[in-house]
């Protein structure tokens, strides 16, 4: 019996056992200070015979009764009434207790629920875990870490739950108060306590970074305090003046700064300089005292600190001087062929490119230019004669301007005239000959001599003769050649041979006796010109003397002429007579006079043909004012017509006897004028003062005091209706006889003295 009821017992223990494995609900998790339930499974239903008690550390904190009724039976242990609640739950098979005031670290533990049914009792239980704040974490790092390397930083906390629940802390990072991110930033696992910065940048400096640990199920911890990024890094530095320097030769204090930008640390920095890679200092300043060629080049600053060196400064200095002249010399020889090449080399030392010329001296000619270059060439590849010559190299930039020395090229040449001289006549017995001619090297002179044309050339004795040889330049020469009192047997031909070892050059010299000019040729003469004739010729040879021409002129049939002496070869002669007119030239010189060479035309009055014209136009323009003065002065005469028509009559007679006296004395004046004093240029004057409508009274200064008195006269007796009735009865014959007035030589008044007579009454 004992038998069967321990067999009994060991079948319900592991039914209670594997149905506690079955029914098992997990642990709970209530923060500290807060409010929550612990749920524990029953391992069997319940029915109306069921009590079950809930016990923390085998003590009962609730009893259950009358589980089948609607409200079951609690009875809660005194030290926990107002802290818990306790109840069944029938549909889920599962007892709870509940806390209704803040959780405390001792609540935790394993809490149990024995069920009592009949036959026996079951029992299941649950553990209860109180999640405490972990403890401030604790963040640690490198005091200082240089811009480029690896940075870790670690972050530590405790937890402070109660029965320990055997999870990890989760761990939080924050920069600058916000949650990590970026592909440089990476934690250790997800949520692990090490946070590494990857190639710490400069721009880290100053960063704070700190953590807070969170545990499962759990809170956070409070933040962690925080760390500042100390990042080291090398300086940063420019060069004041920080563009390209630009500087004169000479200038003085050139002043360079190493100036910081930035560094950390900040302090014992130290300074390097180089020119052009050669250290040549170790001052944060450099001073170019006093600048000099060499100084020009590219410098460069290092600063260096604990960190590193920074990165170099650069700054070019710029040594502005004029070009200097580096190489100028002749390629082939100074001395070279006529007709070989040669190469004129011209190379400056400039800061910058310059504008170089080669120069010929000789002949004030420019061979060759370069802009902006450092080198030019001048390439010959045939050398002439007149290239001999001293040569220089101008070089140029906006700072100056320099020359070089001058360099000799001789170009080895025959003589040749300058002036394409082969033949030349020379007159009477003092001879000088001057030419120029080109050869390389000086030459010399021989002459011959032969009487005529086709007799043998006899050597002439140069001691007898003036000559001279004077060089221009390095192959320009003047020959000069001179003889006084040549006798008859001594004129003839000359041939003058200049020479040096390259060859000849022959001058033919004709030299004769002084004879009369030659006579002159191509006359020609234009009376196109009113009153004026044109001549002009082309003079011969003067024939060793100089000659001047005898121009005169008459009309045919007549002996009488007029005599002009030029010294050129034109003559314009004026105030001629409308005429056929022949002019004669003759050439004169101390010799003797040429034949005489003719031409003759036809002079005419332009002037006359054109003064009926002329009056034409005026008479048009003498109408048109008529009929307007006319036709204002009908409206006046109309008003005052009955006023002075009785005085009419007797102003009439006294306008009359003034006329006659006025004609009177004019008739007189002019034929004691004409007589007297008429010349061509009154004359010229008196055709010239025919105009549109008046005759010109001018050159009769005579009769103006006459006429004036009488004119007075008319204006007092004549009235404005005498004005108009003269006005208006001059017709077309008097306007013809105006015309028919105006003479060639003398002013007729005649015509004019009813038109003054108006002009004066106005």
């Amino acid at each position: 019996m004992k038998n069967k009821s321990f067999q009994c017992q060991i079948f319900i223990f592991f039914t209670l056992a594997f149905a506690q494995v079955q029914l098992q609900i997990p642990p709970a998790y209530i923060v500290q200070n807060t409010t929550g339930c612990l749920f524990i499974s029953l391992s069997e239903s319940i029915t109306d015979n069921c009590s079950l008690w809930i016990l923390f550390n085998k003590e009962p904190l609730c009893i259950l009764a009358d589980l089948h009724k609607t409200i079951p039976l609690v009875d809660i242990d005194q030290n926990y009434k107002g802290r818990i609640q306790c109840s069944v739950a029938e549909p889920y098979n599962q007892a709870s207790i509940c806390f209704t005031t803040g959780i405390q670290p001792s609540d935790a533990g394993v809490y149990a629920v024995r069920l009592f049914k009949p036959p026996g009792e079951f029992i299941t239980n649950n553990t209860l875990h109180v999640i405490g704040q972990p403890t401030k974490p604790i963040i640690s790092a490198q005091s200082s870490v240089i811009a480029g390397d690896v940075s870790t930083i670690n972050c530590s906390s405790v937890s402070s739950s109660t029965l320990s629940t055997g999870h990890d802390l989760f761990y939080t990072w924050f920069v600058n108060k916000h949650l990590v991110s970026g592909h440089r930033y990476t934690v250790s696992e997800q949520g692990g306590n090490e946070l590494t910065i990857n190639s710490v940048l400069k721009q880290d400096r100053g960063k704070k970074i700190h953590c807070l640990a969170t545990e499962d199920e759990g809170i956070s911890s409070e933040p962690s305090d925080e760390i500042v990024l100390n990042v080291l890094y090398a300086p940063e530095i420019v060069i004041m003046p920080s563009k390209n320097v630009s500087v004169y030769l000479n200038d003085s204090n050139l002043q360079l700064v190493c100036s910081l930008i930035d560094a950390n640390p900040a302090s014992k920095l130290v300074y390097s300089w180089t020119k052009d890679g050669l250290k040549i200092g170790s001052s944060q300043n450099l001073t170019l005292k006093t600048i000099k060629r060499s100084d020009q080049g590219v410098y460069q600053c290092l600063a260096s600190n604990a960190a590193g060196t920074s990165l170099p400064a650069t700054v070019f200095v710029d040594v502005l001087y004029a070009p200097e002249i580096q190489t100028f010399t002749l390629i082939g020889g100074q001395i070279v062929n006529e007709l070989d090449s040669f190469v004129i080399v011209c190379s400056i030392r400039s800061p910058r490119p310059g504008n170089i010329t080669i120069h010929n001296q000789n002949t004030n000619e420019t061979v060759k230019i370069g802009y902006n270059v450092y080198s030019v060439n001048f390439i010959e590849n045939s050398a002439q004669c007149y290239q001999t010559a001293s040569f220089v190299c101008l070089a140029g930039n906006n700072i100056g301007r320099t020359q070089s020395h001058p360099l000799d090229l001789y170009v080895k040449c025959r003589p040749r005239s300058m002036d394409d001289l082969y033949f030349q006549t020379l007159w009477g017995k003092h001879i000088t000959f001057s030419a120029m001619y080109l050869a390389y090297p000086r030459p010399s002179i021989a002459m011959t001599f032969r009487k005529f044309s086709t007799a043998p050339d006899v050597s002439v004795s140069t001691a007898l003769w003036d000559i001279a040889i004077k060089p221009k330049n390095i192959s320009a020469f003047s020959i000069n050649i001179k003889r006084d009192f040549l006798t008859s047997e001594q004129f003839g031909f000359y041939t003058v041979n200049v020479s040096n070892d390259q060859g000849f050059f022959a001058a033919t010299l004709f030299i004769r006796p002084r004879d009369k000019p030659e006579p002159p040729h191509n006359i020609s003469v234009m009376c196109s010109v009113a009153r004026t004739a044109i001549l002009s010729w082309i003079p011969g040879s003067e024939r060793g003397a100089q000659q001047t021409f005898l121009v005169s002129y008459n009309t045919p049939n007549k002996r009488a002429q007029d005599n002009h002496t030029v010294f050129g070869n034109s003559l314009v002669i004026s105030n001629l007579k409308s005429r056929r007119y022949i002019f004669t030239i003759t050439a004169i010189n101390m010799i003797g006079q040429s034949q005489s060479i003719q031409d003759s035309c036809t002079v005419r009055d332009l002037e006359k043909e054109s003064c009926p014209l002329k009056t034409v136009f005026g008479f048009l323009f003498a109408l048109f004012l008529l009929i307007s003065v006319g036709q204002i002065t009908f409206i006046l005469l109309t008003k005052f017509r009955q006023r002075y028509v009785n005085r009419s009559h007797i102003y009439t007679q006294n306008a009359e006897t003034a006329l006659v006296n006025i004609t009177h004395a004019y008739d007189l004046e002019n034929v004691h004028a004409s007589m007297s004093s008429r010349t061509d240029n009154q004359m010229e004057a008196s055709r010239l003062s025919c105009t549109y409508e008046d005759v010109d009274i001018s050159g009769q200064a005579h009769s103006t005091q006459n006429a004036e008195t009488a004119l007075v006269n008319i204006t007092h007796a004549y009235d404005l209706e005498n004005v108009h009735a003269s006005m208006s009865s001059r017709t077309d014959n008097q306007m013809e006889a105006s015309r028919l007035s105006c003479t060639y030589e003398d002013v007729d008044i005649s015509g004019q003295a009813h038109s003054t007579f108006l002009g004066m009454t106005s």
